[in-house]
């Protein structure tokens, strides 16, 4: 009977050892982002070109071992680009906002992950990888080319001021010009 008890016991302790295992290698898989990623406070660019070079480590090791590893720090670093320092808050000639570009990019690389993570095929993966990257690539470029004033607020555009042209009224018929 105490044999039987020491059995037991040891067995449990064995698969409980496993699982503890197991909840390592998560951990060790998927660090939390501010162990990997320490950029708080950082300037923007610097942190996309630090995005960068752990997203083309990912796409030359085609998400493999290696490269998935690399992809989780890029990931990581994504979620915490809002973190970083904005040289400003609108981009210049676009109108658009350095913030939504960048929960942009934060929701591809979750995309990414969710495909990886799901067991979606590398070949799969790849392109929006290749896109996220692109998006970085862009953003950096977009961010030399300097701040920009806020696009007017839409009860402005929709009186016809910042355009102009006055508001047509609802259902009229555009203007031959407009087309």
């Amino acid at each position: 009977m105490k044999n039987n008890i020491v059995l037991s016991i040891l067995i449990l302790a064995a698969v409980g050892c496993d699982g503890l295992r197991d909840r390592e290698q998560v951990v060790e898989e998927a660090p939390p982002a501010a162990a990997v990623a320490p950029i708080t406070g950082m300037p923007l660019d610097t942190a996309l070109a630090l995005l960068d070079v752990e997203l083309r480590a990912a796409i030359e090791n085609k998400l493999d071992d290696t490269g998935y590893q690399r992809f989780q720090r890029a990931e990581a670093l994504t979620d915490r680009l809002l973190e970083t320092r904005y040289p400003f808050q609108w981009l210049k000639g676009q109108a658009y906002s350095v913030e939504s570009k960048l929960r942009q990019v934060q929701a591809l690389a979750d995309r990414v992950l969710a495909m990886k993570m799901s067991g979606v095929p590398v070949d799969s993966a790849m392109p929006d990888l290749q896109m996220l990257r692109a998006e970085v690539v862009w953003l950096r470029e977009a961010l030399r080319g300097g701040g920009g004033p806020p696009p007017p607020p839409l009860a402005k555009l929709l009186a016809g001021e910042d355009t102009g042209k006055a508001a047509a009224p609802i259902g009229a018929a555009p203007d031959v010009d407009d087309q």
